[in-house]
């Protein structure tokens, strides 16, 4: 044997033996959901619930069970949603201003999303950690040997740790930009921006047995039981209640406070401009708090998680139990995601009641999102549209009858009859039916455009300013699908098409449109979605390819693993997809030996299914990563 080619295998081959033992792993029902862009989530079908920690950054809200799974939703600007694919387990999570850090299960510290420069970099040297605090854009550690360190930005002294306590401390929290210790003695420290006198501790009578950071300000508890508060104080979030009672927890957000009580209950003090001290009628006990910046998540006794207050980004959505999914959508604001028993659960903004599911709707087969509104199409081919209607497009008509497919725009529908006729309404022109479009077997939908595959192979194109477009048949095979994209900025009546032909090996650009580049190596395809900017397209292997055009909103960067894809969607500035879990190769539902098999057959090879760090190269990382998926599976 040639120790220098297989010397890897030497170095693995207990690790084999010892799994191939072991029976192959469940990957529960094999397919992940994952959204990104302006908004997202990370697997929401487990829902949030058996819940045993919960934490809130800046509009983004986290939830950690027992067995160390964890599920996110909310803004995803920077990534923050963007969870890397090779963390399967948690012994903690803290959600920072726009990121999260993460302790694996041996204290592997890891941090995700983005923040002011410089960007929030775990230091090489760190090693096992015990506790961690995220900020605006900082990181405070207790390391497994007991030392305090600070990284991120250090913009107002925030990640200077003081010498006196850099040994010694019992607890951290950390603010926008500043930070807090509470040393063994129960006395505390704080250092960093002291804009709002948030760095200067009061003096305390006796030790404190608990203190945290809000953004600006601060909260603490007296050995007497007594909650004191300082910094800053304009919206009332540091004048501690009257009568408060003996509190178990503190939390602050940006403008707000909250306390949980010994008996379950909960007190919310300071501004309420966003709803944040509007507890639910339904809360009931609870167990844990936390604050983002403007809204408030609570963690019941019974492991389900309530949220309240800002919901700019999802954060304060928490489904109870989503189960398998079949498909997405996503509106401006909004999100639909259909289960594969039909059920439909709406994340998201609710101005307009776009995401109140009517009573009785019955089972789902498809559901699109608008602007501010959701078209859905039951089983029985019954459409049903909620929200918004200053355009009509909730006002199904009387006449329609029967359908087998819809689509939605911003504020328009188009709906196809088993017949193969096709019926628009909402906002003029993208809802008008072209006369002569005839029967077709496919609709899409883009922000003010529609499109159809006629019966006879010719792509439609037709929108609101009034542009109608024919792509003929192609020489070989036949369309499968169209998706639309804006042209130019979201309000343009522009439009970017890509057609995908039958047999995956060709898509076909809209030449009207802004010319963008498809890579070669996406063919051949089988699947694509085209958000307001860019598209999606779907390789027949599995792998994801990520075309963006103008601006974007958290859209380029795609979570977790490009390979395993089974479907993928969009919206106006969202991504979504539809993935067996990275580590099943086979594509079998389980992780076992014949992935381990697969991987080590392609070691050292590109271009490969097995490339799960998506290095490019097959390697050591990537049966780290199976390996790690097949123990905790």
């Amino acid at each position: 044997m040639d120790s220098r080619r297989f010397g890897w295998m030497l170095r693995v081959l207990p690790i084999f033996v010892a799994l191939a033992a072991v029976a192959p792993a469940a990957a529960g029902d094999g397919v992940v959901a994952v959204a990104w862009g302006e908004n997202g989530f990370v697997d929401p079908r487990e829902g949030f619930r058996d819940a045993v920690q919960v934490s809130a950054g800046g509009n983004h809200t986290a939830i950690r069970r027992a067995d160390g799974s964890f599920a996110q939703v909310g803004v995803n600007n920077l990534g923050q949603v963007n969870v890397p694919f090779d963390i399967r387990r948690l012994a903690r999570i803290e959600v920072g201003a726009t990121f999260v850090a993460g302790l694996t299960t041996d204290g592997t510290l890891r941090v995700w999303g983005g923040g002011i420069a410089p960007s929030i970099t775990v230091p090489p040297d760190l090693g096992p950690v015990s506790q961690v605090a995220a900020g605006g854009s900082h990181v405070l550690v207790i390391t497994n040997a007991g030392t305090l360190r600070a990284f991120g930005s250090n913009s107002q002294g925030q990640a200077s740790v003081p010498p006196d306590v850099l040994s010694g401390a019992r607890s951290i929290s950390a603010g926008d930009v500043h930070s807090l210790a509470v040393r063994a003695d129960g006395t505390v420290r704080c250092w960093g921006s002291n804009t709002y006198g948030q760095s200067s501790a009061p003096p305390f009578a006796g030790a404190v047995t608990i203190a945290t950071a809000g953004m600006y300000h601060n909260l603490a508890r007296r050995a007497n039981g007594a909650v004191v508060g300082w910094g800053l104080d304009a919206f009332g979030q540091c004048t501690i209640p009257a009568k408060l009672g003996a509190v178990t927890q503190l939390s602050g957000g940006a403008k707000h406070s909250v306390a949980l009580r010994a008996d379950g209950t909960i007190r919310c003090w300071g501004a309420n401009i966003e709803g944040q001290l509007n507890l639910p009628p339904n809360l009931g006990l609870s167990v844990a708090i936390d604050c983002g910046a403007n809204h408030t998540v609570a963690l019941r006794t019974d492991g389900t998680v309530v949220a309240w207050g800002d919901a700019v980004g999802w954060q304060t959505q928490t489904p109870s139990d989503v189960g398998p999914i079949r498909s997405m959508s996503f509106g401006l604001g909004h999100a639909a995601i259909v289960g594969t028993g039909g059920a439909l659960t709406m994340i998201g903004g609710n101005l307009y009641g776009q995401s109140t599911v009517p009573a009785n709707l019955g089972s789902v087969s498809a559901a699109y999102c608008g602007l501010n509104f959701t078209a859905v199409l039951t089983t029985a081919g019954q459409v049903v549209c909620f929200g918004d209607n200053g355009l009509g497009q909730c006002s199904v008509p009387s006449t329609l009858g029967p359908v087998v497919e819809i689509a939605a725009g911003r504020t328009h529908v188009v709906a196809r009859r088993p017949n193969g006729t096709v019926t628009g309404w909402g906002s003029p022109g993208a809802s008008s039916i072209p006369s002569t479009l005839g029967a077709v077997h496919s609709l899409a939908a883009g922000s003010y455009s529609s499109a159809a595959i006629a019966l006879d192979g010719t792509v439609r194109t037709w929108s609101s300013g009034g542009t109608t477009q024919s792509v003929a048949p192609p020489a070989v095979g036949s369309w499968s699908k169209v998706a639309i994209g804006a042209a130019g900025d979201s309000f343009s009546f522009g439009f970017r098409r890509l057609v995908l032909r039958s047999d995956g090996m060709e898509i076909n650009r809209d030449s009207s449109a802004t010319t963008i580049t498809i890579p070669s190596e996406a063919y051949p395809a089988i699947d694509i979605a085209a958000a307001r900017n860019g598209f999606l397209v779907l390789r027949a292997d599995g792998q994801l390819f990520r075309i963006i055009a103008g601006s974007t909103v958290g859209q380029t960067a795609a979570p977790g693993a490009t390979y395993g894809v089974t479907a993928v969607f969009a919206g106006e500035s969202q991504f979504g997809l539809l993935r067996r879990d990275v580590a099943d190769l086979d594509g079998d539902g389980t992780i076992g030996s014949t992935d381990l098999a697969i991987l080590l057959s392609a070691w050292g090879t590109s271009g490969s299914v097995a490339d799960l760090d998506g290095s490019g190269t097959v390697g050591s990382p990537d049966l780290a990563i199976l390996l790690s998926a097949w123990s905790q599976s």
